[in-house]
């Protein structure tokens, strides 16, 4: 729920603008100087967020929506008070949703889909250490298939992490990191014949 708020203001932060110009349009009402002067806030805003490096992502959208929405008003909007106005609120919007968003990033959402794929490699480095580990049992034992946790002393749950697209995903790059509880099971039978694999809670 609140990150659909987040994607409105998101949103929001480009389409007020574009309203604005509606109600006092004027082409270049003022010199390219003082715009790109009201346009540096937001910049630094930008260029702060790219430094932060997360595994998760960035927020991109979060300040470059009210870049492009604060451009689109100082070269569109007449009203030099509506132009203000929009100048300081939309730098106070940037600065809230870029933080936010940093935050959202470092919980239960990514911007970056390559996350998926670290999530399986540790998946798979994880269920690769505990086939070599079943391997070291006495071979000549026949084990029942269950969790392996029946045979080693070693947790065998493992929630399984996937990134799923969410509606605001293609302007947001936001996706929802959907954790799937489960275990690593083993397949019964003689050490050498049998195998690890995750299974799903209940299945």
């Amino acid at each position: 729920m609140f990150v659909n708020l987040h994607a409105t203001l998101i949103l929001a932060s480009l389409l007020v603008p574009i309203i604005v110009v509606a109600f006092s349009p004027g082409l270049r009402p003022r010199p390219l100087g003082r715009v790109l002067i009201a346009l540096a806030p937001i910049l630094v805003v930008g260029v702060i967020c790219l430094l932060l490096l997360s595994a998760a992502g960035v927020p991109i959208a979060e300040w470059m929506f009210p870049l492009v929405g604060l451009t689109i008003a100082g070269l569109c909007v007449k009203s030099e008070r509506a132009f203000q106005a929009l100048r300081w609120s939309l730098f106070g919007v940037a600065l809230a949703l870029s933080a936010n968003g940093a935050e959202l990033r470092g919980f239960d959402y990514a911007s970056d889909a390559r996350l998926a794929r670290t999530f399986e490699a540790m998946e798979q480095r994880h269920l690769a250490a505990l086939q070599d580990e079943v391997r070291k049992l006495p071979g000549d034992k026949v084990f029942p298939e269950g969790p392996v946790a029946h045979l080693l002393n070693h947790p065998a749950k493992w929630e399984r992490k996937t990134l799923q697209a969410i509606w605001h995903t293609w302007f947001t790059g936001l996706y929802q990191v959907v954790s799937e509880p489960g275990e690593f099971w083993y397949s019964g039978g003689p050490v050498g014949a049998g195998h690890v694999e995750w299974r799903r809670m209940g299945r």
